[in-house]
């Protein structure tokens, strides 16, 4: 079997023989629509249809970074609010 015929075979060659990076097709949205679709609104403030509120948190050996999400119905989402807290995450006083 060739690589050329097994795109599992042909990712492990471009990477190890070509010594590139294998990239994924796949499909994604034009940006420029996208960008058109764009709301403004105000951060801190959950924008109308907003149900559920999700915090994401990112630590890391110097601060712990949090992003809040707002959800609403057909996977609809804001991000509402992103914050640092600059700081060791293994001391009281960081969280």
């Amino acid at each position: 079997m060739h690589a050329k015929d097994n795109e599992q075979l042909l990712k492990v060659w471009v990477n190890t023989t070509l010594g590139e990076t294998w990239v994924d097709k796949g499909e994604a949205p034009d940006w420029q629509r996208l960008f058109e679709r764009k709301e403004n609104y105000p951060i801190g403030i959950v924008p109308f249809g907003g149900l559920v509120l999700t915090a994401g948190v990112d630590v890391q050996k110097d601060r712990i970074e949090v992003e809040i999400v707002a959800w609403g119905k057909n996977r609809e989402s804001w991000s509402v609010d992103y914050r640092i807290f600059d700081g060791d995450p293994a001391k009281a006083s960081t969280w």
